[in-house]
């Protein structure tokens, strides 16, 4: 028996896509799977929230000295949470009274 794959993707009815059961697992949130948006930051939101450069950003991730998630190759999150937990545990404050 050959498996009928033409009903395996969208169904058109006059001009709108009707999704198919197939379709509809695939788009549905997995528990766990689909963080906010805004859970992981770029390295240039990160450079903005320090408020240095994405350079120093690249020596901190070569340090070791920030949390990262490295998703494949070059491409590099930082985890909201964590990045203002190490910054909470590892923040000195220089100032000097005058």
């Amino acid at each position: 028996m050959v498996p009928d794959y033409q009903n395996l993707g969208p169904q058109r009815e006059g001009s709108a896509a009707v999704p198919t059961a197939m379709n509809q697992a695939a788009q549905a949130p997995v528990a766990g799977l689909n963080p906010p948006a805004d859970a992981y930051l770029t390295k240039q939101q990160l450079a903005r929230l320090l408020n240095v450069s994405p350079r120093t950003v690249d020596n901190l991730i070569a340090r070791r000295a920030l949390p990262f998630v490295r998703l494949g190759g070059k491409l590099i999150r930082f985890p909201k949470a964590a990045v203002d937990e190490h910054i909470q545990r590892h923040l000195t404050v220089n100032a000097r009274g005058g």
